[in-house]
């Protein structure tokens, strides 16, 4: 008798996966297992708050002076486009931080700068404090890629990149620039 009732538990557990049930993991208990085979034949919901901006030209100079950071973004506020973003408020080329958590955050840039002895200098800010910073190449191409790992960010943390010359007042050309941003799994 138990080993019938077990099979018709199996078999409904298969059905029920093949529909538009969810299995929520992040309700007690934490860990959900599922014996036999599990088939996924629809969508398949997933949580992932990110949000990618972007931008590719090489006409945007931005305005510096030394040792005074400028925002990475054009007078409109508007240089980055939004490529995708999922719970996570982009505007104004920052990022706002909707949900608590640990977070990845990926700058990629490549600019021209104005003279050969440049050191551009970028930081990373959150509400308006700096976080982070990081020298780029000197010289006349400017190149940077980095991975900020946030910890605890709270809801209604703003986020942004700045930048500055430390040698001089020498401007510089955005070529293309590029923010990805995501939550780590609780």
């Amino acid at each position: 008798m138990m080993k019938n009732i077990y099979f018709v538990i199996l078999i409904f557990t298969y059905f029920n996966l093949q529909g538009q049930n969810k299995i929520n993991l992040s309700v007690s208990p934490t860990v959900t297992t599922i014996p036999g085979k599990v088939v996924i034949t629809d969508d398949m919901d997933y949580d992932l708050r990110h949000a990618k901006m972007a931008y590719s030209d090489s006409s945007l100079v931005i305005n510096l002076t030394q040792n005074v950071y400028s925002h990475l973004t054009n007078p409109a506020h508007t240089l980055l486009t939004v490529v995708e973003s999922e719970n996570i408020t982009t505007v104004g080329d920052s990022v706002t931080i909707i949900s608590n958590g640990d977070y990845n955050l990926d700058f990629r840039f490549f600019g021209d700068g104005a003279g050969a002895n440049d050191i551009y200098r970028y930081k990373l800010y959150k509400n308006n404090v700096a976080v982070g910073e990081y020298d780029i190449s000197k010289g006349v191409t400017a190149r940077a890629a980095w991975l900020w790992y946030l910890e605890n960010l709270a809801a209604g943390d703003d986020l942004k990149i700045m930048i500055t010359n430390t040698v001089d007042n020498d401007d510089i050309t955005v070529i293309n620039a590029m923010i990805y941003i995501e939550k780590k799994h609780d």
